[in-house]
């Protein structure tokens, strides 16, 4: 002890300091090995215990039924099965007659001095329970644990906490023999901002002022300030889309208990968070999903792969409902998986759509022919009235177109006999006669053979030019809108040559012609007039009729296009339906109505032919 006091008294005042605060740091550091060795044996004591009673609990549930068959080869099997488990050295089964079966797991090597044995203190868990069922004796079960591993683990930490308590020491020494050489005010700040960080205020930074050795120790504390903040912030994220996500998250270990669920797990589930922490999922099983798919979900994610597909499940309430299921395994740095991680969809309502439309498309085939069948007469039916409205115009105008050649070969008849009566009929005057009357009779048949070719159906779509179709379409109805008074206005600001069936898009011409003129003359409007203006732009080409027969009544005008609708007692209502369904379905282009100034306006615009998209600009025309 004198040694001991002259060797302190010797000692300058910073070493005293150093030295005892080295003295404290070892003495604080040995107390808390100590108690911290003395907590974790007991600790690991009682869960050995708790483990023990569990193993017995778990093999006499498992054991219970093959006792009673006397499977022992099966219980044999789950014997070798339960030995592997941590902690158990031997599992043992003794039946009724004395037969035992014994199952021992590899000893593990006790890898701790035996000081440290006999100062922790550790003994052998022991433990036999009878096997009763229904008051009958089926035999014991006898399990012993070891505590190698257990050992092994606490002396790992006592020598991990020996070397930290040194390293800490040492760096204590060092901090101390700083703190003592460039004074303790920088330590105070240091320690300062330290206390606010850990009491919550992550923006605390220290200002990089002071002393050469103290400005590194700053710099560090600031950059660890950043990157704790940083990663907390990056936590607050991932917490927060975990807990606002709408889809289910569950986090479960490798044994399946369940660690975490987000919010809408609880939602959709029924259960609150307590009722399912610690629990398996299974706990949502109905029944309604094959064992097969749980066996090759287990097989998938435990190989390292990702599982995606259906569970129909059981919510707390008892009711059903589908999810669709992605499960991952999670790895640790080593690549290691410690836990899964799946991320689940209620698809209840989706499911409940599918079975509806397959109930629909179980009949929907037989209802789309049935619809299919009833439009094709329908169209047949209006193709039929569309001809023989078609014919009926035919002929009026051939009857128009014939009433002039006709009255001029009457004429000339009368004149021959005339002649005759008055003895003027020489030769010369039968010949001119004859000659006039053959014209006649060519320029009637020229009108049939006009018409033939008019109305004879187009085969394929065909260019051709928007002027000249109008033109063949306005030759064929000419006598009859001169008849009754009607004056036709070409206006072309240009040609243009669309692709389609030129009979077809003159039909529709002549439809709306006609119903312009059945307006002006049902209204009696005196001086009547259709004008027809061809205009066209980059892509497409417009024709407008324009009339001044009054123009459409509003309350009707959205209707004119409807089959079978009509003004006109003798009308049949599928002209301006035909025109319709000949633009837009056969020509790709569409037809409209509104009311202009003095009459109705009617406006065919169609696509342009793909090579005429581009032509020389036209002349403009009124005829």
């Amino acid at each position: 002890m004198p040694s001991c006091v002259r060797c302190l008294s010797g000692m300058s005042l910073s070493t005293r300091i150093l030295f005892a605060a080295l003295l404290v740091v070892l003495l604080g550091g040995s107390v808390l090995i100590h108690e911290t060795v003395r907590n974790f044996a007991g600790s690991y004591k009682a869960e050995l215990a708790e483990h023990l009673d569990d193993a017995l609990d778990s093999l006499t549930i498992v054991l219970g039924e093959q006792a009673v068959v006397g499977d022992y080869a099966t219980i044999q099997q789950i014997l070798d099965e339960r030995v592997k488990r941590p902690n158990v050295a031997m599992i043992g089964w003794t039946d009724s007659r004395g037969k035992t079966l014994v199952a021992r797991d590899q000893e593990v090597a006790i890898e701790v001095p035996g000081w440290f044995v006999d100062w922790v203190g550790y003994p052998h868990f022991n433990a036999e329970r009878k096997l009763e069922i229904g008051g009958q004796y089926y035999g014991s079960i006898s399990v012993q644990l070891t505590v190698a591993s257990t050992m092994n683990q606490i002396w790992d930490m006592f020598v991990r906490q020996l070397q930290i308590i040194l390293l800490f020491g040492a760096l204590s020494f060092t901090l101390a023999a700083i703190l003592l050489k460039i004074g303790l005010r920088p330590l105070q700040r240091l320690k300062d901002g330290a206390d606010r960080f850990g009491q919550g205020d992550y923006s605390v930074r220290l200002a990089p002022t002071g002393t050469p050795d103290m400005l590194p120790t700053i710099h560090a504390f600031n950059d660890m300030a950043d990157k704790i903040e940083g990663l907390l912030d990056s936590l607050r994220k991932f917490s927060r889309a975990l807990e606002q996500s709408a889809n289910v998250v569950v986090i479960a270990d490798l044994a399946g208990s369940i660690e975490y669920v987000n919010p809408m797990f609880c939602e959709v589930t029924g259960y609150t968070l307590d009722e399912v922490i610690g629990q398996n999922p299974r706990i949502l099983k109905s029944g309604e999903t094959p064992a097969e798919e749980y066996r090759k979900m287990w097989e998938t994610i435990t190989a390292g792969d990702i599982w995606r597909g259906e569970f129909h499940n059981r919510r707390k309430d008892g009711s059903l409902f589908w999810e669709s299921a992605s499960i991952a395994p999670i790895r640790n740095e080593k690549g290691d998986i410690t836990h899964f991680v799946a991320v689940k969809e209620d698809i209840t309502r989706r499911k409940e759509g599918e079975e509806q439309m397959k109930r629909l498309n179980e009949t929907l085939e037989q209802r789309v022919h049935e619809e299919v069948a009833r439009n094709r007469e329908k169209d047949h039916m209006l193709i039929r009235q569309s001809r023989l409205a078609a014919m009926g115009e035919m002929i009026g105008n051939i009857a128009h177109q014939w009433r002039q050649p006709l009255n001029a070969l009457g004429l000339l008849l009368a004149n021959i006999k005339d002649a005759h009566d008055y003895h003027e009929l020489d030769e010369a005057y039968l010949n001119e006669s004859v000659i006039k009357g053959r014209l006649y009779i060519d320029k009637m048949s020229t009108t049939i053979d006009d018409f033939r070719n008019f109305f004879k159906p187009n085969r394929e779509k065909m260019p051709f030019s928007l002027v000249s179709t109008i033109r063949d379409a306005l030759s064929v109805v000419d006598a009859s809108l001169n008849s009754s008074n009607i004056v036709v206005l070409l206006n072309v600001e240009q040609d243009a040559t669309t692709l389609g069936f030129s009979n077809e898009y003159a039909q529709v011409v002549l439809n709306i012609l006609g119903n312009a003129k059945d307006a002006i003359r049902d209204r009696r409007i005196q001086n009547g007039r259709i004008e027809l203006s061809v205009s066209r732009d980059e892509t497409a080409a417009c024709v407008a009729i324009r009339d001044n027969g009054g123009g459409i009544p509003d309350e009707i005008l959205e209707k004119i296009f409807d089959p079978y609708f009509t003004t006109r007692a003798s009308g049949t209502g599928i002209g301006l339906y035909m025109s319709k369904m000949i633009i837009e379905n056969n020509m790709n282009g569409r037809i409209e109505v509104r009311n202009a100034e003095e009459g109705a306006e009617f406006r065919i615009i169609t696509p342009l032919c793909p090579d005429a998209r581009v032509a020389p600009p036209g002349l403009k025309v009124e005829e």
